[in-house]
């Protein structure tokens, strides 16, 4: 029989003794999630990021979360020593970055250079940790401390300061420039657990409860306020009650020595020529004064005391 032989997948030669390098077909595993594994006559495919399951050639994620940025690092450095040294670059800016991250975020588990490109030089990476809604705060608050000259980075030796920091999302668009931390909250879409609130405050962001006043805020005003007003009350009463007293009485004193027309000519003394003003006035054992009474009842000095009309009346 005449016929032809193939290689079983895997291998290849002339005795099909020698192993095919599927990692060298970079369609053969998903690049942006996964590693490729060669084997002896095949090769594995495994999700790149930390506690994943692989369904349906996918890898999916289910306790982890991934943040993507492009850092501008303040560092000059030539085009030609980029592409020389390029593999070197990546790791060690891939190490810088862990160091500071792994003290910085709770739950970080791995960060990936991307890519580097030159113009001071920009490292687009990714940020892999637990998912919680502490991680998102811990990088946001470690980007604040980046612009803020609070945090360098060690690369081949040189420290150098982040000068710019961009947040992408999962396909690696932009989403904003990092340069207002009182956005960074809104930016990194963080959601705080219970009733808290993501806060920018004293140059940190955190998750805080709202401000409310406590039981004890309100019986130190409520102990203070009803014992003021009470007061309060009580001195407008006094003060209503003496107004009106004082009325009542220069309405009494006014009715009580004023005489009618009728009273004064009943009780004026023809005989030794009384005198009488107008409103004659009527002491306490209800006679009529003269005017000399008046005056030395109402103690008025000799100089100042004023001379005595005269009233004659005629009788008919």
């Amino acid at each position: 029989m005449n016929g032809t032989c193939h290689c079983m997948e895997g291998w290849m030669g002339s005795n099909c003794t020698q192993d095919v390098d599927e990692c060298k077909n970079t369609s053969y595993c998903d690049a942006y999630l996964e590693d490729c594994y060669n084997e002896e006559g095949s090769a594995s495919c495994e999700c790149r990021y930390g506690n994943v399951n692989r369904t349906d050639n996918e890898c999916v994620c289910e306790w982890e979360i991934k943040i993507k940025l492009e850092l501008r690092i303040g560092l000059t450095i030539t085009r030609d020593e980029i592409q020389n040294n390029h593999t070197e670059w990546l790791a060690d800016i891939e190490h810088a970055l862990e160091n500071i991250y792994n003290e910085s975020i709770r739950g970080f588990t791995k960060v990936t250079v991307l890519s580097i490109r030159l113009g001071s030089v920009f490292a687009d990476h990714e940020i892999i940790a637990n998912a919680s809604d502490s991680v998102k705060i811990d990088v946001a608050n470690q980007m604040l401390n980046f612009l803020t000259k609070q945090s360098t980075l060690t690369v081949r030796n040189l420290d150098a300061y982040i000068t710019g920091a961009i947040l992408k999302n999962e396909n690696g668009a932009i989403v904003t420039n990092l340069t207002d931390p009182s956005t960074l909250c809104s930016d990194f879409k963080v959601q705080c657990e219970g009733n808290q609130n993501c806060e920018w405050t004293s140059g940190t962001l955190s998750c805080v409860k709202p401000k409310t006043a406590d039981l004890s805020t309100y019986l130190i005003v409520l102990g203070v306020s009803i014992p003021v007003l009470i007061a309060s009350i009580v001195m407008i009463s006094i003060c209503v009650c003496h107004r009106r007293n004082s009325k009542d009485n220069e309405s009494g004193s006014l009715n009580k020595y004023t005489l009618s027309e009728d009273d004064w000519m009943k009780n004026v003394d023809t005989e030794n020529y009384w005198s009488v003003g107008s409103d004659a006035t009527k002491g306490h054992n209800n006679a009529i004064y003269s005017w000399n009474g008046l005056d030395e009842d109402l103690k008025v000095p000799e100089g100042f005391r004023i001379k005595r009309p005269i009233i004659c009346i005629r009788k008919n």
